[in-house]
């Protein structure tokens, strides 16, 4: 079975960096832990752009990915996050490995 992997490029407002990570982390648990189809969720500081934050997240299959975004704390995550994101680029893959 292919992983379906989201890789999501967030730009942040100036001075949002620290108060995103905050949430972002607590969201990263909550998923990790309640969401069996999530293999990995990671958090990357973007070293070469200023207020910048990458998500990697592995999910066992689309279908499992639309699970994600339906749930009660994803609302939650983007209800709190919303006034620290200026602006979100989502991209949907898959690992060559398992193609």
């Amino acid at each position: 079975m292919s992983a379906t992997v989201l890789i999501a490029e967030l730009a942040l407002f100036p001075g949002q960096l620290d108060a995103y990570l905050d949430r972002g982390l607590r969201h990263r648990a909550i998923v990790l832990e309640q969401e069996v189809h999530c293999r990995q969720f990671d958090i990357l500081v973007n070293n070469e752009k200023e207020n910048s934050v990458i998500l990697y997240e592995v999910y066992d299959d689309m279908a499992a990915l639309e699970h994600h975004r339906q749930t009660a704390h994803m609302a939650a995550y983007q209800e709190d996050t919303k006034p620290m994101v200026k602006a979100r680029n989502l991209t949907i893959t898959t690992r060559a490995s398992e193609r």
